[in-house]
């Protein structure tokens, strides 16, 4: 049956914003346990995924260290290795979420509305850095078709800038002439 009209726009989900809750656990889980392989800690998975589960993702990992030592249920070394490791932590879920929107762009095929060079003035604020700021000029230094972002820059010149959703910047910014 032939459609009357493409509605691909109409039930196309929205990004993945965040991991699921089955990722999430798997994650607490295989960090449990590299934390017990690398000898972090000789406590149960149980506890250290409580404990892990608590850290603040703004935290280095000498924060992170700090909070396990004065709140942290099981015990830890608290070496150089194990604070590096605390560091990177987070960019486990951040490669989770990274993969699950390349699913989502397979699935959707967004396509960009702008190109590069386009020049754009930023209707609502983009986010927390002052060139992202409301009324501010900024430039499609880049399009990142895998991921379905621009990376913009108040410099048309640079290459690269900051990485921002195709929705987020299209929404959000008016084409300047």
């Amino acid at each position: 049956m032939d459609k009357l009209f493409d509605d691909t726009q109409l039930v196309q989900k929205e990004r993945p914003t965040k991991i699921t809750t089955q990722q999430e656990e798997q994650l607490f889980i295989d960090l449990a346990k590299e934390c017990i392989k690398n000898q972090y800690s000789s406590d149960d998975e149980e506890t250290i995924i409580e404990d892990l589960k608590n850290l603040s993702s703004n935290d280095s990992g000498f924060e992170k260290a700090k909070y396990l030592y004065d709140s942290g249920d099981a015990e830890y070394d608290f070496s150089g290795d194990f604070i590096d490791w605390l560091e990177t932590i987070d960019l486990n879920g951040r490669n989770i979420l990274k993969e699950n929107v390349k699913t989502w762009v397979k699935a959707h095929k967004p396509q960009p509305k702008l190109e590069k060079g386009t020049k754009l003035i930023i209707n609502e604020s983009l986010g927390f850095r002052k060139d992202l700021k409301k009324y501010c000029i900024v430039y499609v230094t880049g399009i990142n078709m895998e991921e379905a972002y621009y990376t913009i820059s108040d410099n048309k010149e640079k290459y690269g800038g900051c990485c921002l959703a195709f929705e987020k910047v299209e929404l959000n910014c008016t084409v300047c002439e």
